[in-house]
């Protein structure tokens, strides 16, 4: 019965899940999938719905392998908008010249890593819904003003150090 349906009715399903990861394996995000081969992440999934006992296992494992690339597809676009943003600073090489950080995109996903879960840490669905949402909600900030957006100020205050710099009097860029 499992193989039926998984050959018949979820067969479609898989084949996007696959396509969406190797999408975002072909992305320039720093640490997005956590696996650095290509194809790993792919063939993990493919493991975890080989080991579905019986239909509702295979759909219960079918969604949590869909919200984790959901929130892995989210951190993506996440950390392309902060990395963007910064990149468009009037003073960007001042900031870089002051900041303690010489990656964009690596320290975007330290900084969205710190700011959320991790996929992995996720034991409940409550979790994982408070998850997505706060993502969505950065997405939707960031995506409505931009540079004016909470994360993305946060997001500057970390690159540049703000709070170490102004305690000790040092210079902001």
């Amino acid at each position: 019965e499992l193989a039926t349906f998984r050959n018949v009715i979820a067969a479609n399903n898989e084949a996007e899940l696959y396509s969406r990861i190797t999408f975002l394996e072909n992305q320039n995000y720093y640490g997005l999938p956590p696996q650095t081969r290509p194809g790993e992440y792919g063939a993990i999934v493919r493991e975890h719905f080989d080991q579905a006992i019986h239909v509702g296992h295979y759909r219960r494992i079918y969604d949590q392998e869909l919200l984790e690339l959901q929130i892995l597809e989210v951190k993506g676009a996440l950390q392309n908008r902060l990395h963007e943003l910064m990149l468009s600073e009037p003073n960007l090489p001042r900031i870089l010249e002051l900041s303690p950080y010489n990656n964009i995109r690596e320290h975007a996903f330290s900084f969205i890593e710190d700011s959320t879960e991790s996929v992995s840490a996720l034991r409940h669905s409550f979790q994982r819904d408070i998850m997505w949402g706060t993502l969505t909600s950065y997405i939707q900030d960031i995506s409505g003003r931009g540079r004016h957006s909470e994360i993305y100020r946060e997001f500057y205050r970390s690159f540049t150090d703000e709070n170490f710099r102004q305690f000790h009097g040092l210079p902001l860029p």
